[in-house]
């Protein structure tokens, strides 16, 4: 084998070392790497995660429509503790607690 044939060889094998390096650091890092698709997976996950949290209240502040739609109650309820309205003829007691 001649000096410049092993030298080929030599350069053919480096070159596709080099190849080979960049695409995989490519497939890794690239705009749709390994990388990118496990962030994408997280954040999917978390996504998924409030999407199903924001479900639940949904749920919930439909129930609560609801029931301010068809129980009396709960709105005279709501007045008396968030408003604090009273009926007519109602007397209203405060008691103050003693401090220790």
């Amino acid at each position: 084998m001649s000096k410049k044939t092993g030298f080929n060889k030599k350069l053919l094998i480096s070159l596709l070392a080099v190849a080979l390096l960049l695409i995989g650091l490519y497939t890794f890092f690239g705009s749709n790497g390994l990388m990118e698709v496990l962030r994408r997976k997280n954040m999917e996950k978390d996504l998924n995660s409030e999407l199903a949290d924001i479900k639940q209240q949904n749920l919930e502040l439909r129930a609560k429509i609801w029931s301010l739609k068809n129980r009396m109650f709960e709105v005279e309820r709501l007045a008396r503790e968030q408003l604090f309205l009273i009926k007519p003829g109602e007397k209203v007691y405060l008691v103050k607690e003693l401090e220790e």
